[in-house]
């Protein structure tokens, strides 16, 4: 392989690379959200109850 079909590679890689981790942020994000809503309806059963 040449230096540039080396290079096309990497950087076909480093794509794939960068959507994967785009993903995975996307769904620690709907996670953290989802937390938060949960810790929201928490706090307002508890005040609820107080």
């Amino acid at each position: 392989m040449t230096k540039e079909e080396n290079l096309k590679l990497l950087e076909a890689l480093l794509e794939i690379e960068n959507k994967i981790l785009d993903k995975i942020k996307e769904q620690k994000d709907a996670q953290i959200k989802m937390q938060e809503q949960k810790i929201l309806a928490l706090e307002s059963k508890l005040k609820s109850l107080t």
